[in-house]
């Protein structure tokens, strides 16, 4: 902080503020406004590019290609991987995938199920009944 003499004639310490806390200048003005049923002033842009830059900036944002088309652009330049809206993909198909593996999804699918299945437990008189019936 740096140091001032105020009206008194006493040292005062001087704050100082971070730049993004001071005040910034608009890229506009307020001027009247003559149209009926409207606010008394609107703004108007110093430049005549303002407007015109927002929206060519708006028109020109990147749009992500449909996945097929990045899949298929992939494959063709020979790429194991490829980014799509941020997430990385394989470029091996459903086909190459059960040659490798030697089943099908569906059945791979299936056997997982199988195997996550437990026993169904036994009520109790399931339990009694079944060692008198023996």
């Amino acid at each position: 902080m740096a140091t001032a003499i105020n009206q008194y004639g006493i040292k005062v310490k001087k704050k100082s503020y971070a730049k993004s806390n001071t005040a910034k200048k608009k890229p506009y003005k307020m001027e009247p406004d003559d149209r009926s049923g409207r606010h008394s002033k609107k703004k108007v842009y110093a430049g005549t590019d303002f407007p015109k830059a927002r929206e060519d900036a708006r028109k020109n944002t990147a749009k992500a290609k449909p996945f097929g088309a990045a899949f298929k652009a992939a494959r063709a330049a020979k790429k194991d991987k490829f980014l799509w809206r941020g997430k990385s993909y394989h470029t091996k198909t459903k086909d190459e995938l059960e040659k490798k593996t030697g089943a099908s999804e569906k059945e791979r699918f299936e056997r997982k199920g199988k195997s996550n299945q437990t026993a169904k437990k036994r009520s109790f008189l399931d339990k009694i009944k079944s060692k008198f019936s023996k």
